[in-house]
C-alpha cells in the first residue's frame, strides 16, 4: 500500500501545480506552483518511506500516519506563505482551498490506482 501512496504523491505534482497557479491568479499573487508542488511531493515520499522503514507496532503506526499528514499540510501552509507572501487571511484561504482540492485528488488517485492494481 505504501507504493500506492508514494505513486500518488508523485502523480499529484502536476495537479498541485495547476491548482496553485489557478489560485495564485485568482488571488492576484505572484509565484510558481512548482515551488510548492515539488517540495510537497518530496516531503510526502520521505514521510511515507519513514513510516514504512520505522514500522514498529500497529498502535504507533496510526499515530505516525496522523503526524505525517499534519506535517505535510503544515509544510503546505508554510510553503504557500513563503512563495506567495500574502497576508494572513489570503494565506489561510489559499491553504484551505488548496488542501481541500489536494485531499480530493489524493483520495481519487489512490482509489483509482488500487482498483487498477486489483484488476
Amino acid at each position: 500500500m505504501s507504493l500506492v501512496t508514494i505513486a500518488t504523491y508523485l502523480l499529484l505534482i502536476p495537479f498541485n501545480k495547476l491548482v496553485l497557479d489557478y489560485l495564485s491568479s485568482l488571488f492576484n499573487e505572484k509565484g510558481s506552483g512548482w515551488d510548492i508542488a515539488i517540495p510537497l511531493a518530496l516531503l510526502g515520499v520521505v514521510l511515507e518511506l519513514g513510516r514504512v522503514l520505522f514500522l514498529l507496532e500497529e498502535g504507533i503506526l496510526y499515530i505516525i500516519s496522523g503526524l505525517n499528514y499534519v506535517t505535510y499540510y503544515l509544510a503546505a501552509l508554510l510553503l504557500i506563505k513563503r512563495v506567495y507572501e500574502p497576508g494572513l487571511w489570503k494565506t489561510l484561504a489559499l491553504w484551505i482551498i488548496f488542501s481541500m482540492a489536494e485531499i480530493f485528488m489524493y483520495v481519487l488517485l489512490s482509489v483509482l490506482m488500487v482498483c487498477f492494481f486489483i484488476l
